[in-house]
């Protein structure tokens, strides 16, 4: 009972203020009934032979409409019971990957499930977790070298972007600036409120546009670049500018620079990147109630047919 109790509300609770105008209108016809046209000037025979009920036909007859209308006023009100309640919630964002796949991504120095794989494959495996956990964004990729590759347009396919970024064959160069302009050309339409690329690299730019250039253009754009620079432990002290050149173009931005120096490491820095750009574009609560105002309208309908039955036949008044 308890729980019927809770999940019982008013469509149209306003409409109970009604009910409250009853007591007036009752005061107002008081007294104030159709009298008997009869005239007999010896009331005290009438006495003898008759005896006034406490609770008379008239009273039960006014009584009868007072329930029709009190009836209908809850009616109206729209009484129901709550169903079933499901509350949505969606988030998403458009995300642009811009991805190194120069021949030094394809150094095998990275340990995956206990086995050694290239740079590449345990990238791929990173992007795969991270398009996997995030069904409500549109992600796309764009790959560089000496040259950009679009290599998928926005999508919600979680499973293409992984399997295109394994029929990739590496490339001589790496043009950073230019993926970071190709990426920029993928998110400039988007319509979403959030826009982020994510840019990794094991290398320096060494050919095309500067990075900075395309750093300050996604920054006028309203586009958020994190950096990842994949850097193995020996590998940490000759890349130093490279790495600080990425911080350089995050930091533009409003993004964050991670370094990965190894699968588990690559792995959490888009699970942790999964975790900062997520924002809140959509919240909905679907409820279905059950309507009960149709069972009061059908009973307040037969209590009026009673009523006008009655008023007409055996409880009708002497004209």
């Amino acid at each position: 009972m308890s729980l019927w109790f809770q999940s019982f509300s008013f469509g149209q609770p306003w409409v109970l203020f009604l009910l409250l105008l009853l007591p007036l209108l009752a005061y107002g016809l008081g007294g104030r009934g159709r009298r008997p046209s009869l005239k007999y000037s010896a009331t005290s025979l009438l006495k003898a032979v008759t005896k006034t009920p406490r609770f008379g036909p008239g009273k039960l007859l006014m009584s009868l409409r007072w329930l029709v209308a009190i009836l209908v006023i809850v009616a109206l009100a729209q009484p129901r019971t709550e169903q079933s309640s499901d509350k949505q919630q969606k988030y998403g964002i458009d995300v642009a990957l811009v991805c190194d796949i120069s021949p030094s991504m394809e150094y095998r120095d990275f340990i995956l499930d206990g086995k050694q794989v290239t740079r590449l494959e345990a990238l791929t495996n990173a992007v795969d977790d991270f398009v996997q956990a995030r069904p409500e964004d549109r992600t796309g990729m764009v790959g560089f070298a000496g040259n950009v590759y679009l290599l998928s347009p926005l999508t919600l396919d979680a499973n293409w972007l992984p399997e295109i970024l394994k029929e990739v064959v590496p490339q001589g160069g790496t043009a950073i600036g230019e993926g970071m302009f190709g990426g920029i050309e993928l998110l400039k339409n988007s319509q979403e409120e959030s826009r982020v690329m994510i840019v990794v690299s094991d290398g320096g730019n060494n050919s095309g546009r500067s990075p900075l250039d395309a750093a300050e253009y996604a920054r006028k754009k309203g586009i958020r670049i994190h950096t990842l620079s994949i850097i193995s432990t020996r590998e940490l002290l000759k890349m130093k500018s490279e790495e600080n050149l990425m911080k350089q173009v995050s930091h533009t931005t409003g993004g964050q620079h991670f370094t990965a120096s190894d699968s588990s490491a690559l792995a959490g820095i888009y699970r942790q990147i999964d975790q900062m750009e997520k924002s809140r574009i959509e919240q909905k609560q679907y409820r279905l109630f059950t309507q009960l105002f149709h069972w009061l309208a059908i009973t307040a309908l037969i209590l009026g047919l009673i009523e006008f039955g009655l008023g007409n036949t055996i409880l009708s008044r002497v004209p």
